[in-house]
């Protein structure tokens, strides 16, 4: 094997966890309530990047530059996740925990990879990125039109697992480098921050209320190390995360910490109503004044 395929194979050996790490991009959490079933959808888009950036001259810049790919994609539909699933018990005791009513109805989770080569500045750099969806029903967090959010922002330090893949649980490290690090991207706990507090929205012609966070970009870390400490392998890897999260309930609703009150819509101002009318009144006095006018000669 020549330097250049060591090199390779060194570097993928680093990236053998990171098969998981999250696509470039927003996060975004959506979490839609249903009063009548007593229940809500989930769905989350984990997507985030892993950037590894070396000199364009040095050794594994060019390796970086001339061996890997310059695109490479790899997917895993949509899959319905049975119950006796370690990982459907995973998500689900995470969710309980935070709340003993909540329990999990149904999960699916999709996956999917790309690795993008490119250059920016003196530096080669190489893109992991990937995307985890999680699809969920969760039931049981109504009591009379008052919905339980406690559990909104569970998080787990377990792996969730799909067609044998960890697709939670990043990680760049291994033997071949000097430095290495992980992060579970299942971890909503920046979301705990009290409902109240969030950005809240009605919408009159859908009567939709919908509440809002942006959790803002988020460096979760950032190394500086090499490849065995072989010369010419210097790297920098940087993981962010920029995760959103919203909640949209039927009705004119209020929120507290940890619960949204389903509301009924405010009833239309008067007012309308006044202005109309006038309008009216007025265009028939014209039409009087006109017909008693007669027509002119």
């Amino acid at each position: 094997m020549n330097s250049k395929g060591l090199l390779a194979f060194m570097l993928v050996a680093a990236l053998a966890a990171s098969a998981l790490i999250p696509l470039s991009g927003a996060s975004n959490i959506q979490v839609v309530l249903n009063p009548n079933a007593n229940e809500a959808t989930v769905s989350a888009y984990i997507n985030s990047s892993v950037a590894i950036s070396a000199n364009g001259s040095s050794s594994l810049g060019k390796v970086i530059t001339d061996v890997f790919p310059h695109s490479s994609n790899l997917t895993i539909n949509q899959t319905t996740i049975n119950r006796g699933n370690l990982t459907y018990q995973v998500i689900n005791d995470s969710i309980s925990r935070m709340d003993s009513n909540v329990s999990l109805k149904a999960l699916s989770l999709g996956y999917s990879r790309s690795i993008v080569n490119t250059t920016e500045g003196n530096n080669a750099v190489l893109f992991v990125n990937t995307s985890l969806l999680i699809k969920a029903t969760v039931s049981g967090i109504f009591n009379n039109n008052t919905a339980s959010l406690k559990w909104r922002s569970f998080s787990s330090n377990n792996s969730l697992a799909l067609n044998g893949k960890d697709v939670s649980n990043t990680s760049f490290g291994g033997p071949y480098l000097t430095s290495s690090r992980n992060v579970n991207t299942l971890n909503f706990t920046v979301f705990s921050k009290s409902i109240s507090n969030w950005t809240r929205t009605y919408n009159a012609a859908t009567n939709i209320t919908t509440f809002n966070m942006d959790a803002g970009t988020t460096v979760h870390f950032q190394l500086n190390g090499s490849l065995a400490g072989l010369p010419g392998t210097n790297f920098t890897v940087t993981y962010s995360l920029d995760p959103s999260y919203s909640i949209a309930a039927p009705g004119y609703d209020s929120a507290s910490a940890n619960s949204i009150v389903i509301g009924n819509p405010p009833p239309s101002s008067p007012i309308g109503y006044y202005v109309v009318g006038a309008v009216l009144v007025g265009a028939a006095a014209v039409m009087l004044l006109i017909r008693r006018r007669g027509p002119s000669h």
